[in-house]
């Protein structure tokens, strides 16, 4: 289990270039030429997203427009869900 604040975790370094992962080929084939890719919202702050072309590259950096593109935060159900209602453990 993590910590509800994880404001130092990058989506970026969840991205392989050249992944056969699947995602971003089947976004680009889609049309989608450009995504935003954020860190999950099972922590109320998650950390930073990404933005990226979805054309493969040969290095990540090369698919980069913008890094960080913001903070995922996150006050919904799931953060409730993953840490339940009784915790009053909030960041600092």
């Amino acid at each position: 289990r993590t910590e509800p604040a994880t404001p130092h975790m990058r989506a970026i370094d969840a991205i392989k270039a050249n992944a056969d992962e699947g995602g971003l080929e089947a976004a680009l084939s889609a049309g989608i030429t450009t995504a935003q890719i954020l860190p999950g919202s099972a922590n109320v702050i998650g950390g930073t997203g990404v933005v990226v072309k979805t054309a493969p590259k040969v290095v990540v950096d090369e698919m980069v427009v913008r890094n960080p593109s913001g903070m995922k935060i996150a006050f919904g159900e799931n953060p409730r869900r993953v840490y339940g209602v009784e915790q009053k453990k909030m960041p600092a």
